[in-house]
């Protein structure tokens, strides 16, 4: 497989959240919703941005603390620096070891947000009426 279309979107949404400034633990909800929808030009791409946030929000609220560290350690690093190669697959190696865990494990909890912030994405977009 040379690349997932999907997985690279669901990655820029993330790094983009990351380069606003909005990775913050405790940033007040109604300041990311005000910064979001400033700097967005279209629905959509708001759209993705408050998935993101509401993403990060879930797993905390749920507990599910080590899948945002994950997001936090690696997708949002990424957004704030200039992306490189192989940049992902290192950072995943660096957080697998500061962690005591697997590789695997930490792409598991990857996918995890993943498949949790396209839920949450396909909710907030309107039906396309005929």
């Amino acid at each position: 497989m040379i690349g997932d279309p999907e997985k690279t979107r669901v990655q820029r949404a993330f790094f983009k959240y990351a380069r606003l400034g909005l990775d913050r633990e405790n940033i007040p909800v109604f300041e990311a919703y005000r910064k979001i929808l400033g700097c967005c030009r279209n629905e959509r791409e708001a759209n993705e941005l408050l998935a993101v946030y509401d993403t990060v929000r879930l797993l905390d609220l749920v507990g599910k603390t080590n899948v945002s560290d994950a997001v936090r350690g690696i997708y949002f690093y990424c957004g704030r620096h200039r992306p490189r190669r192989n940049d992902i697959s290192s950072l995943v190696r660096r957080f697998a070891a500061e962690n005591f865990c697997d590789d695997r494990t930490v792409y598991r909890n990857l996918l995890y947000a993943r498949k949790l912030y396209l839920s949450l994405l396909k909710r907030s977009m309107p039906e396309k009426t005929k």
